[in-house]
């Protein structure tokens, strides 16, 4: 662009002395300088637009602040007669904007990846010398990533004094700091949970990031063609005196005797993660074999404020609250197992009104719901001769308009449930299922009557969750034509989609994807409650379900496809992972 202006202007006639600029002519100097500073912007501003397009940032807003800035001050310093102001006001438009971008960029990304710092000359130094064999000292040894700090302390649910004996217990283990160790640097890539199979001498260490386990990864750079490659590879095992220490402390934080376990045990510990409260869970099973020990971690606070932030889309989420507006009848949310049913039936009762409506939920005392404002827990003790449908009972008495519970599993309680929906309450349930069409068997597999299902079923929401591709890392693919088919779309409106690196990156931590997404499926509507007072089968409940306009979660899976997010290989993993569940 800066050329194009250049060229239509009209040419000084004379040259005047070399260090002197008049305006009728330019001096030598100034023009080569002039001329070597546009260069130089021209390619700094071509790689800085492709790194912005890569690093997911507004390409179409940082071109704009790259050049219209430089190329103002350009055209003034083509006719300020001084040098000392022309150059230096060209040179600040151009290297201001530039250390704009790195310094709004920079703040994303861990220090090895960052651009125009001192970390970024030292890996284009070690870049350069490399072509030539070599090597700068620490140039090849990967950045330590800065890792959450994490603090343990007993059960939340105990005592003051009972969790600073667990903590003081815990604290005097050898392995004590390996454990806060090992969980904060879980946490930093995304892990829920950790695995350790203490059964040679050597421990492998996994991890669960975004429901898929993986072995614990280490960073190494490595020489590829003559150049260094920064490539994440299996870490090495830890001793198994090690891994016993990091277990040997977390039971005793979570209030278990290491040295009473037999067969298998289990307790909860809570944490802080960069002073956020988390909670933890710890289970080990033993065998003649040797011994499996997994200890879990999520945040008590759900991130997602809404249903939209679960992957909602607008039109389900307005259905949904519609249907939770309702005074009475049956709200259910399913998914199979570990697929974040919990979490949806959360943010679902969260988007009712809990203001103006009573609302009580019958929960477990051995595995409390989370808490949720404006709800009231009424528990049972199955271990106290506590039953489920007593729990509810004593509810009743202060006359709730909403009736919840998380996880149904009670034939009794599920009966009372869906004749209090029939009658005058709203009642929201949670339980494990494969799909919508499953969750309407599973109700009528616990026993409830026909008749009055189909009277008071609101809907059953189901979901998958599959995990996102990530977007440093995705590989653009060419569309199959089957995907066009059955998407019914032409090869111009969606010419290709993306799957996952195989090396992965950074950001990703070797794995392709970061982060999940639901998919989701609604089964509600007249048709839907006509089939099940019909004693219909799964394929006709099905039909009827797209009749009133429910999606297939096969169907909804593949829009993300089509959107970028997730990949084919993705959604095949996470339906036939759920299948077997």
């Amino acid at each position: 662009m800066i050329l194009a202006a250049v060229a239509n202007q009209s040419w000084p006639t004379e040259l005047v002395e070399p260090f002197t600029r008049d305006p009728g002519g330019l001096a030598l100097v100034p023009l080569a300088v002039w001329w070597a500073i546009v260069l130089g912007w021209v390619a700094t501003t071509d790689r800085l637009s492709q790194d912005a397009v890569a690093s997911r940032m507004p390409a179409g807003t940082w071109g704009t602040i790259l050049a219209l800035p430089f190329l103002a001050a350009a055209l003034l310093a083509w006719w300020v007669p001084s040098l000392l102001v022309a150059i230096p006001l060209m040179l600040v438009a151009w290297l201001g904007s530039m250390f704009a971008y790195a310094r709004v960029r920079n703040a994303k990304l861990p220090a090895e990846e960052t651009i125009l710092t001192a970390s970024h000359a030292r890996r284009c130094v070690g870049d350069a010398l490399s072509v030539v064999g070599i090597s700068l000292p620490g140039s090849e040894t990967a950045s330590k990533a800065i890792l959450p700090t994490v603090s343990l302390a007993g059960d939340a649910s105990s005592s003051a004094d009972e969790q600073a004996r667990r903590l003081q217990a815990a604290s005097g283990l050898p392995g004590f700091a390996d454990a806060v160790a090992i969980i904060s640097e879980a946490v930093n890539v995304g892990a829920s949970a950790v695995l350790l199979e203490l059964v040679g001498e050597q421990v492998p260490v996994r991890q669960e990031i975004d429901g898929v386990w993986h072995p614990l990864k280490a960073w190494e750079w490595q020489r590829e063609n003559r150049k260094r490659v920064e490539r994440c590879v299996p870490a090495p095992p830890i001793a198994k005196p090690q891994a016993a220490g990091i277990r040997d402390a977390l039971l005793a934080v979570a209030g278990v005797n290491p040295r009473a376990v037999k067969a298998r045990a289990s307790g909860r510990f809570s944490m802080k993660l960069d002073g956020k409260p988390w909670l933890g869970r710890v289970a080990t099973q033993r065998s003649a074999a040797g011994e499996t020990f997994v200890v879990r971690f999520e945040p008590q606070a759900i991130p997602f404020k809404s249903l939209g932030d679960l992957g909602v889309g607008e039109e389900l989420a307005g259905r949904i609250a519609g249907l939770l507006a309702l005074e009475k009848g049956l709200f259910a949310v399913t998914s199979p197992a570990s697929s974040g049913g919990s979490t949806t039936l959360d943010r679902a009762v969260n988007s009712a009104d809990r203001l103006l409506r009573n609302f009580i939920s019958v929960e477990d005392a051995a595995s409390p719901y989370r808490e949720i404002q404006n709800v009231k827990p009424f528990r049972f003790d199955r271990q106290s001769g506590g039953t489920p449908l007593a729990a509810l009972q004593q509810a009743l008495r202060e006359y709730p308009q909403v009736l919840m519970a998380a996880d149904l599993q009670d034939p009794e309680l599920a009966a009372e449930l869906v004749s209090r929906a029939e009658a005058e309450n709203l009642v929201v349930v949670g339980f494990k299922a494969a799909d919508a069409i499953d969750g309407i068997g599973k109700l009528l597999a616990l026993g409830v009557d026909r008749q009055k299902l189909a009277a008071s079923l609101l809907g059953v929401v189901s979901q998958r969750l599959v995990r996102r591709l990530c977007p440093k890392c995705r590989e653009e693919r060419t569309t199959p034509p089957e995907l066009l088919v059955r998407l019914k779309m032409m090869p111009d409106q969606l010419p290709s989609i993306y799957a996952a690196s195989k090396e992965g990156c950074r950001l990703c931590n070797g794995t392709g994807y970061r982060g999940r997404r639901g998919v989701f499926e609604l089964a509600a509507g007249d048709t839907v409650r006509l089939a099940i007072a019909k004693n219909a089968d799964r394929t006709v409940l099905q039909k009827a379900a797209l009749k009133d306009g429910m999606r297939p979660l096969p169907e909804a899976g593949l829009r993300l496809v089509a959107e970028g997010v997730t990949s084919l290989e993705e959604l095949q993993r996470a339906f036939k992972e759920s299948g077997k569940k």
